[in-house]
């Protein structure tokens, strides 16, 4: 299954939602499917990190 999650917080945030939607993500990768993060964009970020 695709799956998108949107969110206003994530990485390089840090904060319980940020670790939250990774461990989710994580989790979910773990059983076969493909997740997208969409998020408001952070002029500070490294774009070529994920975490």
């Amino acid at each position: 299954m695709r799956i998108g999650i949107f969110t206003d917080s994530y990485f390089p945030q840090i904060s319980g939602v940020a670790t939250s939607i990774q461990s989710l993500t994580i989790e979910l990768e773990k059983l076969g499917h493909q997740v997208f993060i969409f998020t408001t964009t952070d002029p500070h970020a490294d774009v070529d990190h994920e975490p």
